[in-house]
């Protein structure tokens, strides 16, 4: 039991830090907002939407990679005590709802295909992480 919850805490973390190579890859392509935007919602929002598409794509890609990841760790880590599919949805439960509270709180003004494909590619890419992981010869 605590190998799963190890396993789970381990994936979110990595899932996390990909993401936040991701967040600090796009500060190449779009500046981040001024204090002064980022204190005020209506500027905040206006900021998010006007972002290039190359930024909401890095976004998605982001998010993929994320959910691969955890799909991944969490399968590898959990191995031997975990031999289905609950772990991997979990873990792509876990980082759609981390995934909900990041974009509604600090990306308020995305447009909604983004937060759309954002959110829904986390649980099939999960589950194909956990797929390579299966099959994974080192």
């Amino acid at each position: 039991m605590e190998r799963k919850v190890l396993a789970v805490i381990a994936a979110f973390i990595v899932a996390t830090g990909v993401l936040f190579i991701t967040l600090f890859l796009i500060t190449a392509l779009a500046y981040p907002p001024t204090p002064a935007v980022n204190r005020t919602p209506e500027l905040l929002s206006a900021y998010d939407g006007s972002l290039p598409t190359s930024v909401y794509i890095l976004l998605i890609l982001g998010y993929a990679a994320g959910g691969l990841a955890a799909g991944f760790v969490v399968t590898k880590m959990a191995r031997r005590i975990s031999e289905g599919i609950s772990l991997p949805v979990l873990i792509a439960a876990l980082l759609i709802i981390a995934g909900i509270v990041h974009i509604f709180v600090f990306m308020p003004g995305l447009p909604a295909w983004v937060t759309a494909a954002a959110l829904i590619s986390l649980l099939p890419l999960s589950l194909a992480g956990h797929s390579v992981a299966q099959n994974w010869v080192p």
